[in-house]
């Protein structure tokens, strides 16, 4: 992978790393990049987040990296996006009973630190 490539990829990680602490207020950072990794730590508990900045996207490339990386208990969710465009996010639909679980989940947490903080 170029330098260009990897920078990309890390300028998509901390966009949506603040994104998700936009959204859900969750404590969030990008992940230590090693094979296996997830891409963000912390996020939406219960989901491997696998993060793609890229232009040209073979979303089932990128989904079997995510279903390969993820642990057995995490949800593999691949969070897209290209340039001038909006973030997107790709699951197996079999999962989004629990990915919807997850994203309630999420949001509770979240109100619940927020209502801590003050």
């Amino acid at each position: 992978m170029g330098k260009r490539s990897r920078s990309r990829g890390q300028r998509g990680e901390r966009e949506l790393r603040d994104k998700i602490i936009d959204i859900f207020g969750l404590p969030t950072r990008r992940g230590t990049n090693l094979t296996g990794q997830q891409d963000i730590e912390g996020g939406i508990p219960g989901v491997h987040h696998e993060v793609k900045r890229v232009e040209r996207l073979n979303i089932y490339k990128a989904m079997g990296q995510a279903m390969g990386d993820a642990d057995e208990h995490l949800i593999p969710v691949v969070f897209h996006r290209k340039d001038r465009a909006p973030w997107m996010v790709t699951f197996q639909l079999d999962d989004i009973i629990r990915v919807a679980d997850k994203v309630r989940s999420a949001v509770q947490l979240g109100d619940i630190l927020k209502r801590d903080e003050q």
